[in-house]
């Protein structure tokens, strides 16, 4: 009898997870990039502070303690185990001052150092993979070597658990001299929509700009243009941000901010009834 009321209570459990739907107070975010998105500096404490309304989750396991597709506090790192401060960090948190206390925010970062948007082209990154730079077949190698899968596959677990309410996009500086880039970015953001079957109308595509007096600041003027050819798209401007030594990536502080200004442009897009007073 003790196993058989064991075997019923297993079962309806079981019945009742499978069963489950998604909860529309889950909010969901893809964040995709090169190093920018990665982040390239050590996070500090304040960084690492748990907050029970912002999740992370994991996107790759090699060498990592985290399960790939698990959700976790959100805290360094987000996007692999090398330990960098990614933007989504205080967008995450920002994201949680700007919304009321029962929506939870959650953020699937797949970002390569280096990486060209055409390691994320479902169609061409294999072959593209043979050619690239050492860097990025590093990065690559954290994601199975198929960074626009690993985004798919866990876009489709999230789903089951929240709305994907946005796309933030950090990336380009490996690209400054392709002219066609703007058209492949297109491609990608794309190819989510129709692989996660969503709908463009409903979810923003936000896309950073790199530092503006850094090496890679004339990739903004292209940047500038996208809002043209990718619906409900927006630039986060990177104005009055500051730069490391390299003149490439952001400074600690200026990561930061850049995540806080994608918060901030995501809430125009969030129904009134969600956002604290």
């Amino acid at each position: 009898m003790k196993k058989i009321l064991i075997l019923l209570i297993t079962y309806i459990t079981l019945s009742q997870i499978s069963s489950a739907k998604p909860d529309p107070n889950f909010h969901i975010y893809l964040c995709i990039g090169q190093s920018n998105m990665q982040g390239v500096n050590k996070p500090e404490k304040q960084d690492s502070i748990q907050n029970d309304r912002f999740l992370m989750m994991a996107t790759s396991s090699v060498e990592s303690k985290r399960k790939l597709y698990k959700w976790y506090p959100a805290t360094p790192p987000l996007a692999h185990h090398y330990n960098f401060l990614s933007p989504m960090i205080s967008f995450g948190n920002e994201m949680t001052q700007l919304t009321n206390d029962d929506i939870q925010i959650g953020v699937i970062v797949v970002a390569a150092g280096s990486a060209s948007i055409q390691l994320f082209d479902k169609d061409g990154c294999t072959n593209y993979l043979e050619k690239a730079s050492d860097l990025e077949k590093l990065f690559a190698g954290l994601y199975a070597n198929n960074c626009y899968q690993r985004i798919i596959n866990c876009g489709k677990k999230a789903k089951k658990k929240g709305y994907l309410k946005g796309i933030l996009f950090q990336q380009g500086e490996s690209d400054i001299n392709d002219s066609t880039w703007i058209f492949r970015v297109k491609k990608v953001y794309e190819n989510i929509i129709t692989d996660l079957d969503l709908n463009s109308d409903s979810v923003p595509f936000l896309v950073g700009e790199t530092l503006q007096n850094g090496i890679f600041s004339t990739l903004n003027d292209t940047i500038a243009k996208i809002p043209t050819f990718i619906n409900n798209s927006y630039i986060i401007s990177s104005e009055g941000l500051k730069g490391n030594d390299d003149n490439i990536h952001f400074s600690t502080s200026s990561c930061r901010e850049l995540g806080k200004r994608y918060a901030h442009k995501m809430i125009e897009f969030l129904p009134d009834s969600i956002k604290k007073k």
